[in-house]
């Protein structure tokens, strides 16, 4: 059985050893796009697996079989590439002509104040919910 002070010193060590690691990694990564990256390391990493990566059906870019060793090896190195696709990606929101006109007649002909405006503005906000 290992002592305390061996597996303080082994973490110490490993930690120092990826924190070196990581450094060299996002040096290398630097002026490469994700994608050519991913693809160039996911061969790497199939090489150390000896499995061959594969297209992804939605993306594209290369990648191993869901939930495999390969597969959480390549994502846990990419997790740190400095130009990662964010989320999805939502579609700007976008107003039909015809609604912001009804909107804008109804508002002029209504001659109301300033006040009166924002005051209809606060009220359609608090009584009116989106799903």
């Amino acid at each position: 059985m290992k002592n305390r002070k061996s597996v303080v010193l082994a973490f110490v060590s490993t930690s120092l050893a990826l924190d070196t690691a990581l450094a060299d990694l996002l040096a290398d990564m630097k002026g490469t796009t994700y994608v050519s990256y991913r693809n160039e390391a996911a061969k790497i990493i199939g090489d150390k697996y000896t499995v061959e990566p594969h297209a992804s059906q939605t993306k594209g870019w290369l990648t191993f079989e869901k939930d495999s060793a390969p597969e959480q090896c390549l994502s846990r190195l990419m997790a740190h590439h400095p130009k990662k696709p964010k989320g999805k990606k939502t579609a700007p929101a976008t107003l039909p002509k015809a609604t912001l006109k009804a909107v804008q007649t109804a508002i002029i002909e209504a001659e109301l104040t300033k006040a009166q405006f924002e005051l209809l503005l606060s009220e359609l906000r608090a009584t009116i919910q989106f799903v």
